[in-house]
């Protein structure tokens, strides 16, 4: 998971980077003194923006994905290797999970903020 952990922190600033440029376009098109060249290059912004969310949701999706799904595998294997409390010690299963859940739901969030950023653009026509 530490792995995992580190492929998140990389990511979480591209995420971030494409949220700000889109805050950034979206801001641009208030302007009410908007042009023709303005529109123009907005649109290219807009199309370079789509294209880079979803570089990063091709790129990045499988591997957030499968980090998902092996956290899966691991909790339902503790589950069944569950054994009875020993007196004075935390469970392993509950230890193991207290440290792993918080990372899965940095995951989780990676990707629902990659694909609420990908779904926000729609693509480029």
């Amino acid at each position: 998971m530490r792995q995992t952990t580190g492929f998140y922190q990389a990511v979480v600033p591209r995420i971030n980077s494409i949220a700000k440029e889109h805050r950034s376009i979206i801001k641009s098109l208030n302007n009410p003194q908007l042009d023709y060249d303005g529109e123009r290059d907005l649109l290219n912004r807009i199309c370079k923006l789509s294209a880079r969310a979803e570089e990063m949701a091709a790129a990045t999706h499988a591997r957030l994905s499968a980090s998902k799904a092996y956290f899966a595998i691991v909790e339902d294997r503790l589950e069944s290797l569950r054994m009875g409390p020993v007196a004075g010690l935390q469970p392993y299963y509950t230890s193991i999970m207290n440290r792993l859940r918080p990372a899965v739901r940095s995951l989780d969030s990676a990707l629902m903020r990659m694909d609420k950023q990908v779904r926000v653009r729609g693509g480029c026509v």
